[in-house]
């Protein structure tokens, strides 16, 4: 085999080994991110809950 043809290869594995690395990276920064998305969203529900936003139902402002 030429040296030439034992690079490529070695190149195809790394462009794999690349791939699969950015794939993890990637899932790990989605489910990092949703994590992230509900803690913010359920501080918000909490400072709302302390009296910020009492009188809000499911349809908005209950009229008080």
């Amino acid at each position: 085999m030429s040296a030439a043809r034992i690079s490529d290869r070695e190149h195809e594995t790394s462009v794999g080994a690349l791939a699969a690395r950015a794939s993890q990276q990637m899932s790990r920064l989605v489910r990092e991110r949703l994590r992230l998305a509900r803690a913010e969203k359920r501080e918000k529900g909490r400072r709302l809950g302390a009296g910020g936003g009492g009188c809000w139902t499911a349809r908005g402002c209950s009229g008080c």
